[in-house]
């Protein structure tokens, strides 16, 4: 009875810290999004990162993905009524399928999300967004014509857009992990669930 009275008040202890280890990431990761709200950012946000912190860090899968992506529909609604009397609805399925894919690069590297992992993924983030939704633009609209050339034009046109957003991942990637790995190391407890296993199961099998 004692050793699962111990037990039970472990577990406890781990969903507790488990819990605050997840409020303390979603605060982050609607920081991150918030950063899309400054005027004339030009794309350098912390978005990416966030997404791929996102990835990295948060245990639940669904959660993982579905928390930096409704946060960003909330700040899309903001965007479409700023500056207007009313409501304009604007939606843009690539941009969403691509943070997406930002979170899914995260899941890749969370097993050892190493400062070399960390970089390449958000270059390859920005790079899939500048390689896709330019040709999307191009695809879908009739402002640089049908041929190659406009396809050309348009990827000249998103070059500075696409700088901005490889920056904004590299600068917010390194204060967000940066900022997170110090945290764990003053505050122990946000980690703690692992270790806390270990503990339980070798006092299982010593009993």
């Amino acid at each position: 009875m004692e050793n699962k009275a111990i037990i039970a008040g472990r577990r406890n202890r781990e969903s507790l810290m488990l819990s605050q280890r997840t409020l303390a990431i979603s605060a982050i990761i609607l920081a991150g999004i918030a950063t899309r709200l400054f005027p004339e950012t030009l794309n350098f946000t912390a978005v990416g990162a966030v997404c791929l912190f996102s990835g990295v860090h948060l245990k639940r899968r669904w959660l993982a993905v579905l928390l930096p992506l409704a946060a960003y529909f909330i700040s899309d609604l903001i965007i479409n009524q700023r500056g207007s009397d009313q409501f304009r609805w604007s939606f843009n399925g690539t941009t969403y399928v691509l943070f997406g894919l930002t979170v899914l690069l995260g899941f890749a590297i969370r097993q050892r999300p190493s400062v070399l992992r960390i970089g390449a993924a958000g270059v390859v983030s920005a790079a899939l967004f500048f390689v896709v939704s330019n040709f999307m633009v191009w695809w879908g609209g009739e402002m640089y014509g049908d041929e190659p050339v406009g396809l050309v034009a348009c990827y000249v046109m998103g070059l500075p857009f696409a700088g901005n957003m490889l920056l904004g991942n590299l600068f917010y990637s390194a204060l967000i992990f940066g900022a997170w790995h110090y945290l764990e190391r003053a505050l122990p407890e946000t980690e703690a669930a692992p270790a806390e296993k270990q503990m339980a199961g070798a006092t299982v099998s010593g009993s």
